[in-house]
């Protein structure tokens, strides 16, 4: 998803509520970062289909999306999640 439409997938969870001002620049930042790194995820063949996500400035990855939310939960209540696919299309 382009950043342009993410951010705005974003806002509109803001207006309806859905999601705090704090939760809402947590997942941008996390977003960074995944950018930031893509270039090496992306070349790391350990990562090919997988799903690779960032969470409080951590990296995790999983092989299903049920598993970064069984992560993130576990290790880091309450926090968002930003993650994506690597080397196919959700």
């Amino acid at each position: 998803m382009p950043a342009n439409d993410f951010d705005a997938l974003l806002e509109e969870e803001f207006d309806a509520g859905l999601m705090t001002q704090d939760e809402m620049d947590d997942m941008l930042a996390q977003r960074d970062l995944y950018e930031t790194n893509r270039a090496a995820i992306e070349q790391d063949p350990s990562n090919d289909g997988l799903y690779v996500g960032f969470v409080a400035g951590n990296m995790i990855t999983a092989d299903i999306i049920q598993g970064l939310v069984d992560q993130f939960e576990t290790q880091l209540p309450g926090r968002l999640c930003y993650f994506e696919s690597v080397g196919f299309d959700i």
